[in-house]
């Protein structure tokens, strides 16, 4: 079967409601033609609507990359790489990691500045966290995670490189 094809059975499992079925039709899809982003564009909004964000934001890294230079991809890819620092910034709220929250919610508000749940977490938080003491154990956290951030989120700048 050709990648039309799983293309079209993704979507007639969209239709139907069976979204893990339409995500294994895209990741079939990619499979029989690695080279095509459009396939992977595909598949991160399926994934991306169905809250499957870290396959989303793998999905679209691989389009931009593979169509390095197409600003159409690298947008998308930046607005699912924000939505998911939203969702990590989420958890780390719950957990009590204020600092940890605000510093990837500001990295999810330059990536897409259209996002309103990165805006209004980052002023709801910032605020929190402005008005906080910071713990000894912060303290060391920040310094600790600054290293390893600035390793991870190197591609986010939009250069994907």
């Amino acid at each position: 079967m050709d990648e039309k094809r799983f293309v079209q059975s993704a979507y007639a499992y969209v239709y139907l409601g069976l979204y893990d079925a339409a995500l294994d039709a895209f990741a079939r899809a990619i499979l029989a033609n690695p080279g095509n982003p459009e396939l992977y564009y595909r598949g991160s909004i399926t994934a991306r609507r169905n809250d499957r964000l870290r396959l989303a934001d793998h999905w679209a890294r691989k389009a931009a990359q593979i169509a390095a230079g197409n600003r159409f991809y690298a947008e998308h890819w930046q607005s699912v790489h924000a939505s998911r620092l939203v969702a990590v910034a989420r958890r780390a709220i719950v957990r009590g990691r204020h600092a940890w929250a605000t510093r990837l919610l500001a990295h999810a508000a330059v990536l897409d500045p259209l996002n309103p749940e990165a805006s209004q977490l980052l002023a709801t938080v910032g605020a929190d966290a402005r008005h906080a003491p910071i713990s000894h154990s912060e303290s060391e956290e920040r310094s600790c995670d600054r290293a390893f951030n600035t390793r991870r989120h190197r591609r986010c700048d939009g250069t994907h490189g």
